[in-house]
C-alpha cells in the first residue's frame, strides 16, 4: 500500500477517538475520527507488497502526527466485507492485532451497512436502494434497502450483472429505486435503461464512515477488547483457497 494523502489535526485529544479502516477495496483508507472534531487524520492507501506491515506503518505514522497513542483510542472499526479476499483480510489483521496489543473496543461494519449510510448522508432515503458491489467473476453482490430502513430486506445475494434490471424493474412496481454501491461503476450504463436512478455515492467505503457507525455501535453496545472475537469477515462467496481445499480433499 502506499500512501496517497495524509491530513491531521493535533489540536486537542479525546479518548473517543476512534481508528477507522477500510481496505475491501482500492483504494482503502485508514482515518482518526471522533464526534467532537470529526476527523484528526486521514490517509488513503492503494494495496502493494507486505500490504500489513506497511498499513501498520502508516496507522502509527498517523497516530504519531495526531499525537496520540494507540492506547488512547476509543476504538477499532473495521470494514469486514464483502470486497477483495485479500483486502479484508489485511484489514481485518491489522485491526484485531492493534485491539489485541492494546486491549481496545473492536467493531465489525460490513460493506452493505456503509455503503447505507453514505446513501443516507446524500439524502437518498425516500427510495428503495439496491447496494451492488463488485464480486469479480463476472458477478456482483445484492441486498435491497426500504426507503429510509438501515436494516436489509433480506440476505445478500450474488447474481450475475445481466439479472440487475429485471429485479430493478420488478421492485418499481412499489417504489422508486435508486443503485449504490462500487459495481455501478462497471455495470451502471446497462442498469440504467430499466428505470431506476443511478448513483455514484457507494462507489468506494470511506473510512470516516466506517468510524462514525463503529463510534456508533461501541458506544451504544458498551463494547470492550473482548468483542474481538465476534469480528468476523463477511465473504460471502466462498473464497478460491477454501474451494481448493475441498477439492484437495475430495481427491485425497
Amino acid at each position: 500500500m502506499a500512501v496517497e494523502d495524509m491530513q491531521t489535526d493535533t489540536s486537542t485529544k479525546n479518548d473517543t477517538c476512534v481508528l477507522g479502516l477500510t481496505t475491501v477495496a482500492s483504494p482503502g483508507g485508514t482515518v482518526l475520527w471522533s464526534p467532537e472534531r470529526g476527523v484528526w487524520g486521514q490517509c488513503l492507501v492503494d494495496r502493494g507488497p507486505r500490504p500489513s506491515q506497511v498499513l501498520l506503518s502508516q496507522v502509527s505514522s498517523m497516530l504519531t502526527e495526531s499525537q496520540l497513542e494507540c492506547s488512547e483510542l476509543g476504538g477499532i472499526a473495521v470494514c469486514i466485507g464483502p470486497g477483495s479476499f485479500t483486502g479484508i483480510r489485511v484489514g481485518m489483521a491489522v485491526a484485531r492485532g492493534l485491539a489485541y496489543g492494546h486491549a481496545l473496543p473492536i467493531v465489525g461494519i460490513d460493506t452493505f451497512d456503509a455503503a447505507i449510510a453514505q446513501a443516507d448522508d446524500a439524502g437518498l432515503t425516500d427510495s428503495w436502494r439496491l447496494v451492488a458491489l463488485d464480486a469479480r467473476r463476472g458477478e456482483v453482490y445484492l441486498q435491497w434497502f426500504a426507503p429510509g430502513a438501515s436494516q436489509p430486506e433480506g440476505p445478500a445475494t450474488t447474481e450475475k450483472p445481466d439479472k440487475v434490471p429485471g429485479a430493478v424493474q420488478e421492485r418499481l412496481k412499489s417504489g422508486t429505486v435508486t443503485i449504490i454501491g462500487d459495481a455501478v461503476g462497471l455495470y451502471g450504463d446497462s442498469w440504467a435503461v430499466a428505470g431506476g436512478e443511478i448513483s455514484d455515492c457507494a462507489n468506494s467505503v470511506d473510512p470516516v464512515t466506517i468510524a462514525r457507525i463503529g463510534w456508533s455501535r461501541i458506544a451504544a453496545q458498551k463494547l470492550d477488547h473482548e468483542n474481538l472475537k465476534r469480528v468476523l469477515p463477511s465473504y460471502i462467496r466462498r473464497t478460491d483457497r477454501d474451494l481448493g481445499f475441498d477439492q484437495a480433499k475430495k481427491k485425497g
